[in-house]
């Protein structure tokens, strides 16, 4: 009975002890610069014999019991400066809550390293990230050490000098000097929504990448309608595409397939997800064209040209509004311009005078044979043999209308000329030029030969005027 109540007293004792010392709980999130919360009073509180373990949970895992708790947080650090090593301005932090709760006991129990090894297997670290969200549509993900606003900065800085930002973020009033930008207003084309998450910091996008993301967007697939003269290959150039690419987009096509006139075929487009619009003012100076007027003179020869001025631009100083679309300008309005100086006209001299007097189509030679009849037949031009060089030349400034071998001809030139002109150059040995080239007078053209019906290598050699034949000596003297 004594013993009986002996046993209730320390039964009573020891509730006693628990009422005085309890259960005190800390629970923290840990991030990358985890620190213990209120942790000192119940330190200093402790009494002789009685020592503190930690309970480890992460998330709703209980992991096991510690008696150091520094023991966690380097874990936590390794993690994290392992990470690190890689990647900079990231804000990392345990995937889920991790608590380490104190407690007062009396006999030590913990097991420090089968609690930090699995702690170690089930830590995972998360970057702190911004979600960058448009029409439903993620766009990707940024480090939570930087905000919205940073990120909007450093897009526009592609395309505007940084003093010229900062004057906008600063409300400076700024009178605009010659080659002067000023920024009127900037703002995204689409609503972007922003939330924070935390995602593997692989997952992490640069701020580069996070621009070319919003100015690339998605592929749009629109119907295009085969025109006269495309191909395969140009129409995939016209959209930006790789054949290819082109290829994917129409599953009954491949490279050997033949497109018609009125086919339509499916082709993707590039449309940005956002634009970044800015309005900006600008002072510059541009360049006033020049005109060309042309003055006739009836000294020179029809198809003669010669400059008389050579023209001078003007200068003007323009002030205008430019928006911006991505870097590229979507419009302009000119607010002024003031002309610095006029611009002086081109003048260019142009002969009028016209002449049936043809150069000698050969280098030297002779007339070895007249127009006129011979040996039966009407022979229709003259013929020139033995020059001191080979080359047959322009008689006149012209346009070649044929270059081909013709029956009894053999190799023929014919030439068309302005003043109603066309000679013809028969029995080349070869040709120099194509039918729609232009030639000046005297120019080389072929060489002389024996081709076609010939009694030896010589020119044969004929002048039309009007369509109707001419004898040439009434045109070329030698």
């Amino acid at each position: 009975m004594f013993k009986q109540k002996k046993s209730y007293k320390k039964t009573f004792t020891y509730i006693i002890m628990l009422l005085v010392f309890g259960l005190v709980t800390t629970v923290y999130s840990l991030s990358a610069s985890a620190h213990i919360m209120d942790e000192e009073s119940i330190e200093e509180d402790e009494g002789e014999g009685v020592d503190t373990i930690y309970h480890v949970h992460y998330g709703d895992t209980f992991v096991g019991f510690v008696d150091d708790k520094s023991d966690v947080y380097e874990i936590v650090d390794e993690k994290v400066d392992e990470i690190n090593e890689d990647e900079e301005d990231l804000r990392l932090t345990p995937e889920e809550k991790l608590q380490v709760i104190p407690e007062r006991v009396f006999q030590v129990k913990a097991i420090n390293d089968v609690t930090t090894e699995k702690l170690e297997d089930m830590l995972e670290i998360k970057a702190e990230a911004l979600t960058f969200t448009v029409d439903d549509v993620e766009i990707g993900y940024m480090s939570a050490a930087f905000d919205k606003e940073d990120f909007i900065r450093f897009w526009a800085l592609e395309y505007v000098d940084e003093d010229v930002l900062e004057a906008y973020e600063d409300e400076e009033d700024v009178e605009l000097d010659e080659g002067d930008m000023k920024i009127l207003d900037m703002y995204l084309s689409e609503e972007v929504e922003v939330e924070e998450t935390l995602v593997d910091p692989a997952e992490l996008s640069t701020k580069e990448e996070l621009v070319e993301a919003f100015e690339t967007g998605a592929l749009e697939e629109s119907e295009y309608e085969v025109q006269e003269g495309d191909v395969l290959g140009s129409i995939a150039r016209q959209h930006d595409l790789s054949v290819k690419e082109l290829l994917d987009a129409n599953d009954d096509l491949d490279e050997d397939s033949s497109i018609r006139v009125g086919d339509t075929l499916e082709v993707q487009n590039e449309s940005p997800a956002v634009q970044l619009v800015i309005e900006v003012q600008k002072k510059e100076s541009k360049d006033i064209s020049y005109d060309t007027k042309t003055e006739e003179d009836d000294e020179m020869e029809k198809g003669e040209t010669k400059v008389k001025e050579s023209g001078e631009k003007g200068e003007k100083i323009v002030e205008s509004k430019v928006v911006l679309e991505n870097g590229s300008t979507a419009s302009t309005d000119v607010i002024e311009e003031e002309v610095v100086s006029e611009p002086e006209d081109r003048v260019v001299i142009k002969g009028t005078k016209e002449s049936d007097e043809l150069a000698w189509p050969a280098v030297g030679g002779y007339i070895s044979s007249h127009q006129g009849p011979r040996w039966g037949r009407f022979h229709k031009g003259i013929d020139i043999a033995r020059p001191s060089s080979p080359e047959i030349r322009a008689a006149e400034s012209g346009t070649v209308t044929s270059a081909r071998y013709e029956n009894g001809y053999g190799n023929t030139i014919r030439i068309r000329h302005s003043n109603g002109l066309e000679t013809l150059y028969a029995h080349l040995d070869s040709m120099d030029v194509s039918s729609g080239d232009k030639v000046s007078r005297g120019e080389d053209i072929g060489i002389m030969g024996e081709t076609g019906n010939s009694t030896g290598v010589h020119l044969h050699f004929e002048v039309y005027k009007d369509g109707e034949l001419e004898n040439p000596t009434d045109y070329v003297s030698k």
